[in-house]
């Protein structure tokens, strides 16, 4: 069961605070007793990391903070410069790479944190399902196969490393998936596919990216800070698993 977003108006922001952590409470009551249900997620974007936990934690979820970051992206900035090894090739996103992305996505976040958050990544059939909804459901924005692109080996034809993106605005671009499999990582080739993105953004007139990552990610948080990502807020993700 996904827990999307929860919405309460207010003329007062701790009455409004209230008011969702009522909601909440009762929703999670239920779907507590509702048969058949082994696991809650939610992401509340829109709330301060700890401002509505309470009914969260009373319910017995598992609380891992988040951070939404953005890059501001200007026409003055020199473009970053970005290599590849030659035996690597970057390729944009095609239909033809669903199979192939979805076994990278799988195998890239084996014991990894999110697969915490997101039992999608825990198989590969889910890791499956959210390519799907990535590509093919506006739930993070349009997808934008232009502005996404994947790395392979020229020699084996595996694909080793991939940057998704999707348009949430005419001009501000969502960073929906990074990842780079377990054997080529310390390589700098997700830094590479990052200063593509930028690159190939400023030049398409975007004045914005952004991003989600676990704040416990920290090699990921690193590399977004170094990049030039701030962070604009931070929220949790809360995770009930009864199985």
């Amino acid at each position: 069961m996904l827990l999307g977003d929860a919405f309460a108006v207010a003329g007062d922001p701790a009455q409004m605070i209230q008011i969702t952590q009522s909601l909440l409470h009762q929703l999670l009551q239920l779907l507590q007793h509702s048969p058949g249900i082994q696991r809650v997620e939610s992401q509340l974007l829109l709330y301060n990391a700890g401002s509505i936990d309470e009914p969260f934690l009373a319910a017995g979820f598992a609380m891992y903070p988040r951070l939404f970051m953005e890059y501001d992206l200007t026409p003055h900035k020199p473009a970053p410069a970005f290599s590849l090894p030659d035996h690597i090739e970057l390729l944009t996103w095609s239909g033809d790479y669903y199979q192939a992305a979805a076994e990278l996505i799988h195998e890239s976040y084996i014991g990894h944190i999110d697969a915490r958050i997101n039992d999608q990544y825990c198989s590969l059939h889910g890791s499956l399902r959210f390519l799907h909804n990535i590509v093919r459901f506006p739930g993070c924005g349009i997808f934008d196969a232009q502005a996404s692109w994947v790395l392979r080996n020229k020699q084996s034809g595996a694909l080793i490393g991939m940057l998704l993106c999707s348009r949430v605005a005419n001009d501000v671009a969502h960073i929906t998936q990074l990842c780079v499999t377990t054997a080529y990582r310390r390589q700098r080739l997700g830094l590479a596919l990052l200063e593509h993105c930028i690159d190939h953004l400023t030049r398409s007139g975007f004045a914005a990216i952004t991003l989600t990552v676990t704040e416990a990610n920290h090699k990921a948080v690193k590399l977004y800070q170094d990049s030039g990502f701030f962070i604009r807020h931070r929220f949790d993700a809360m995770v009930l698993d009864k199985s």
